[in-house]
């Protein structure tokens, strides 16, 4: 009997945790990225940023966080530091991209999928991306945007914006 069990039940087993590594495949995007360049295509012209404001995503197995700023100039501060009027903040929330949540990623696209967002409806949404990796360098063309009831952001569909990062952890 315990013949047998060895070979049919912890022989077997001792393959386990080789199986396990060979199902996981590396996963090229994983990481901390910092946005070092903006590219916007607006009716057949392109505009680069090639120092934009800080911006980082960050991509762990299952899940990702973004935050960027499509800026070419820092923020002033608020005229009474951490009290905004009204139109400040309407400034600063038009000026700034956040949002987290889980991924899927394809040869060639990125699709995220937003657990938390500054824009209510883009959560349980989606977006997507062209991705590819060249050494330590990401770049990102969007795709589209779309509400978590499906609606396209039209907005986006005007102009291109493609993402260059570099990896820096």
């Amino acid at each position: 009997m315990s013949k047998y069990f060895f070979t049919f039940f912890l022989l077997p087993l001792s393959f386990f945790p080789t199986l396990l590594a060979q199902d996981q495949s590396p996963n090229p995007i994983q990481g901390v990225w910092k946005i070092v360049e903006i590219r916007l295509e607006v009716s057949g012209k392109e505009y680069i940023n090639p120092e934009p404001q800080p911006g980082l995503m960050i991509f762990t197995r299952d899940y990702y966080s973004m935050v960027w700023m499509p800026l070419d100039k820092v923020q002033p501060d608020n005229a009474s530091i951490w009290h905004p009027t009204d139109a400040e903040k309407i400034q600063q929330f038009n000026s700034i991209v956040v949002n987290s949540g889980s991924y899927t990623l394809s040869d060639s696209q990125l699709t995220t999928l937003p657990i938390v967002a500054k824009t209510p409806e883009f959560i349980g949404g989606k977006a997507s991306y062209l991705w590819k990796v060249a050494q330590d360098s990401l770049q990102l063309d969007a795709i589209d945007n779309y509400s978590r009831d499906g609606i396209l952001d039209e907005d986006q569909q005007k102009f291109r914006t493609t993402l260059i990062l570099v990896r820096v952890e």
